[in-house]
């Protein structure tokens, strides 16, 4: 008797007493059956075949009754010829080995034959159901594979190969039966990732394919083996596919896939080619979900407010929503002109924590393929009317618009910028400092451009935005009513969402609109914040930078020295190709300053200035230059040399600067090139940053060169915009000094864009591109349903380049850090330098600078005009500027915003060239500018490709635009009377008493 259960429980876990029982187990069974245990052999046996086969059934007798297992009949014939003799093993069949088991073991085993050629038959104990035989021998013929016969080793072929692969595809069968995918509900995005495929695909499935692809890990299966990101992409997509297709269904990756090449590039064929190689899901399959998604979207319009898909609730600064819109065209090209696309379209961005991101949830599948534009639908897509004001509204007035439109910058915000330069001149061994005369830095560029030096050091920021696309307004986007439905959709939504303060941000063209729809409705737009798209502005503000200096030179530099093509630094200084022309202009800065402050360290040690700076200020430099790639210790040797650098450095730089522009108006020309490319910098940085106070100084720094350029519309509302950013309730205002203004579409440092920016990345390019709306914006349903499904397609394409491993690039290095790219954009800075000195006027040269202003590529000294007109241009436009913030933007002053704002009456040194009357073969006559440069290059052309033009005739005509004789070289002209000029002649002459020997014989 046992004493307790506890006892009763140690007993049933021993092995002993387990064999025990599995041996009285074999006992009742053969008395049940009453079958002898033995029968009597065959006389006619031989000797040996009755000990082997004695030996042969006492090996197996244990494993067949205790232990129950399962043999094949073709294993047992092996087993049995082991114990035969040589000669004897080869004349023994399996219907001979069947026969002998049943005879002496009779009805207490079981042998069971089972169907299709060449398999084998089962033999196991009577006690044995078939199923459990069936599963066992399954187990057994795997086993038996993989013990018994090494492939990879063997180049002799298993006879039972076949039966062992179909083994293992009934496991595998059964595996894939257990995992049902879903058909009621689509797969979102992060469920395309490939954590969640390890989760639901079979691990034998995924094990057995992973054995197939890598060696290593099937000579590994038995041991735990670490695979590779790459090898595991790959197992998981087949593996996924083969469920796929065994199942009759989709997979997330067959969908994800499908949806993705839809949304990259549109195309039904290349989907249906992957399709019907079983890759990815089906078109028709795609067609359902975009209807489905489309559906699930208008589920949730509520009272005509829609919250798009991804946007989730409000709760603080941490999930701000700002929104951007602006116009896109699409030029269909119909047969009579008409039915071309011209909408507004919408970006929402949310700013969300990298460790907070909400999982959102499938979509539900429905079995259309077409959407059902309802009156709902329709509305939301639709313009509201709007009742256009008789007078427009003008701004709120200020006290102190003056003082805060014009407030003081600090001279220390280019110091980073002044520094980046530095540390990259030093690696090219051409700064003359006394700490550096007696070691050289380096061999090669260390410090990569600009963007990468920023990137290098800069924190990373945890925060992204998602990205949404609200419906289109489908109406002309200038319309009034147009841009009063996108900001009353715009506050519906934010109200919607929890978020008292709506935010928006258009163009200029846009921002006058909607800053006139909201002065004369604020009882419902009070709460309306309009920003001025940055990234137009700064498009502008380039273009204002090459009006001004694009004549003096900067157009040649950039030309000539073979960094860019003459058409593309025309378009570069309109303001087009604005990312060219950032980078040109970054370049021209650095080689220009990189000048200046080798021309500024010659002057320091000419005055005295190097010697009497501590050896403190040299050290520190050297330590940032040997510790940049060093983040930490960086940030903190670099914030040292800061210091340094304005306490001992940026006094001696203003009183060079003072000295350089008393000396030479060519010097302070270009020294105010600098200092406008500075602010460019300054806006970039502070987006990329999120330096709210940064952006707010840039903008008030662009306005004078708005007014000089005469870019009156920038001129007339960047102002305004100033004052509203500063006016901004404290609640946003908080919210933007965290830098959650500036749009980061990724995690990661230096990456914040401009809003207007992210908007044309996002909505203008996907409506612009493969997969847009080209072909379907007269089809009502269909551009419902992109509009609608867009943001949502994007997100499980980005997943899925992120699957493949293509979805981000490595944000510890950017390309501009990368050796080739650091290389490269030194070598490009060289030859600026290089050809300023060689083929220019060195601007800065203190040793012989040129007293007035000349264009430092031809040498054209500017006439008096030119010259007041472009040196004095700041303090022009910033006397405008003040003028119009006095009179339009002050308190107790009646001047009209809208009124006319005077032109500046700018001159360039392309008011020298003046027009000429030209007629032409037509008998039409036009006035054109001659550029003598133009016509001068052209004829130096001529004298490469044709014979009779050669160097010495182009010489021997005049080339200068203007006689030397009778003008001076500023091109003023010579004066004096006509009874002098004949004397001075004659001075000039030297006195003879008699004619030359060479013409005494010659008549007159």
């Amino acid at each position: 008797m046992f004493t307790s259960d506890n006892e009763m429980l140690h007993r049933l876990s021993s092995d002993s007493f387990s064999e025990t029982a599995l041996y009285h187990d074999a006992c009742i069974t053969k008395y049940l059956l009453r079958k002898p245990s033995k029968v009597a052999e065959d006389a006619s046996e031989s000797t040996e075949h009755e000990s082997a086969f004695t030996a042969f059934i006492t090996d197996i007798k244990d494993d067949l009754f205790v232990h129950k297992k399962v043999f094949l009949l073709s294993n047992l014939l092996a087993k049995f010829c082991s114990f035969l003799p040589d000669n004897s093993k080869n004349a023994y069949t399996t219907q001979h080995l069947r026969q002998r088991l049943e005879r002496y073991f009779g009805n207490t085993i079981t042998i069971q034959s089972q169907r299709g050629q060449g398999m084998s038959s089962l033999v196991y104990s009577s006690s044995v159901s078939l199923s459990e035989a069936i599963d066992t021998v399954n187990h057994l013929r795997t086993e038996s594979y993989f013990h018994l016969f090494d492939l990879a080793n063997n180049s002799e072929s298993c006879p039972n190969e076949r039966q062992i692969l179909h083994a293992a595809a009934s496991i595998l069968h059964k595996h894939m039966r257990e995992t049902n995918l879903p058909n009621e509900r689509y797969p979102s995005s992060a469920e395309m990732s490939l954590d969640y495929s390890l989760e639901y695909v079979p691990p034998l499935l995924k094990d057995f394919v992973m054995w197939l692809l890598d060696l290593d890990a099937y000579e590994t299966y038995d041991v735990e083996f670490s695979e590779s990101r790459e090898k595991t992409r790959k197992c998981l997509a087949l593996a996924e596919c083969i469920l796929s297709i065994n199942q009759g269904s989709f997979s997330p990756f067959h969908l994800g896939l499908a949806l993705q090449m839809h949304h990259m590039f549109g195309s039904r064929l290349l989907v249906e080619t992957l399709h019907s190689h079983g890759f990815c899901a089906s078109y028709t399959e795609v067609r359902r979900f975009l209807t489905s998604a489309s559906e699930h979207e208008v589920t949730k319009i509520k009272d005509g407010t829609y919250l798009p898909y991804g946007i989730v609730p409000c709760s603080g600064q941490s999930t701000l929503i700002q929104e951007g819109a602006d116009n896109v065209d699409i030029n269909a090209e119909t047969v009579d002109g008409k039915d071309t696309f011209h909408s507004m379209a919408r970006a929402v961005f949310q700013v969300r924590s990298s460790s907070d991101v909400p999982r959102t949830p499938g979509i539900k599948r429905l079995g259309e393929r077409t959407v059902q534009v309802s009156e709902t639908v329709s509305e939301i897509i639709s313009c509201l009317p709007f009742n256009k004001p008789k007078e427009r509204k003008e701004p709120a007035r200020f006290s102190n618009a003056t003082i805060q439109v014009f407030s003081p910058v600090s001279k220390n915000a280019e110091v980073s910028d002044v520094i980046w330069v530095l540390l990259r001149l030093l690696s090219r061994n051409k700064a003359h400092l006394p700490s550096l005369a007696s070691q050289p830095i380096t061999e090669h560029q260390t410090i990569p451009f600009w963007t990468g030096y920023h990137k290098e050091w800069s924190f990373a920021n945890s925060d992204f935005h998602v990205v949404a696309y609200p419906p289109i307004v489908d109406s002309k986007p200038t319309d009034m009513a147009t841009v009063y439905t996108t900001m009353k959709r715009c506050r519906e939504m934010c109200q919607t969402a929890g978020q008292h303060y709506s935010i928006q941000t258009f163009d200029q063209q846009l921002y006058a609109i909607a800053q006139q729809i909201k002065w004369s409705n604020m009882s419902e737009f009070g709460n309306h914040i309009l920003r001025l798209g940055g990234f137009h502005a700064l498009s502008c503000f380039i273009s204002c930078i090459g009006k001004l200096w694009s004549d003096g030179g900067l157009s040649d530099l950039l030309i000539d020295s073979g960094t860019y093509a003459p058409c593309t630094v025309e378009q570069m200084l309109l303001g087009k190709q604005f990312n060219r022309a950032v980078r040109s202009l970054t370049l021209a800065y650095e080689a220009l300053k990189s000048l200046w402050l080798m021309a500024f360290f010659d002057w320091c040690d000419t005055e005295g200035h190097l010697s009497n700076l501590p050896e403190e200020v040299w050290e520190t430099l050297l330590s940032c230059h040997l510790h940049f790639r060093d983040n930490d210790h960086f940030v903190e040797v670099s914030s040292s040399f800061s210091s340094l650098f304005e306490i001992h450095i940026v006094p001696l730089m203003e009183e060079y600067r003072k000295a350089g522009i008393a000396a030479s108006a060519t010097f302070q020309y270009w020294d105010m090139f600098l200092q406008a490319v500075e602010i460019l910098l300054q806006n970039i940085r502070a987006e990329r940053y999120g330096d709210w106070n940064l952006h707010l100084i840039s903008m008030k720094a662009m306005i004078p060169y708005f007014f000089v350029a005469n870019r009156n519309n920038y001129a007339r509302w960047t102002p305004v915009y100033v004052l509203d950013m500063l006016n901004i309730p404290m609640e946003v205002k908080s919210s933007f000094d965290t830098g959650v203004f500036a749009i980061r579409q990724k995690t990661g440092s230096f990456n914040g864009i401009w809003a207007d920016m992210a908007t044309e990345k996002t909505i203008i390019r996907d409506s612009k591109g493969h997969g847009g709306i080209k072909g379907i914006t007269t089809q009502k349903t269909a551009l419902i349903r992109w509009n609608l499904t867009r943001h949502i397609v994007g997100q499980i394409s980005a997943e899925m380049r992120l699957r493949a491993g293509l979805g981000r690039d490595d944000e510890d290095v950017h390309d501009e850090s990368k050796p080739t790219a650091i290389a490269r954009d030194d070598k490009q800075v060289s030859n600026l330098i290089s050809h300023i000195e060689e083929n220019m006027i060195h601007p800065f040269d203190m040793t012989e600078p040129p007293k007035s202003l000349v264009n430092i590529s031809t040498g054209l000294c500017a006439t008096p005009d030119v010259e007041n007109s472009l040196l004095h241009s700041l303090e022009t436009g910033t006397s405008l500027a003040r003028k119009f913030v006095e009179s339009t933007l002050s308190e107790n002053m009646s001047g009209n915003f809208y009124g006319a704002i005077p032109r500046s009456g700018i001159k360039t040194f392309s008011e020298m060239h003046k027009k000429t009357k030209l007629k032409c073969n037509s008998g039409v006559t036009v006035k054109s500018v001659v550029n003598p440069e133009l016509i001068f290059r052209r004829a130096l052309t001529l004298t490469k490709c044709r014979d009779d033009v050669t160097v010495e005739k182009l010489m021997s005509f005049p080339i200068g635009p203007i006689p030397t004789s009778l003008f001076h070289d500023d091109g003023t002209m010579r004066k004096m009377s006509n009874q002098i000029w004949p004397e001075n002649l004659k001075m000039k002459q030297p006195h003879h008493s008699f004619f030359p020997s060479s013409i005494q014989n010659q008549r007159l």
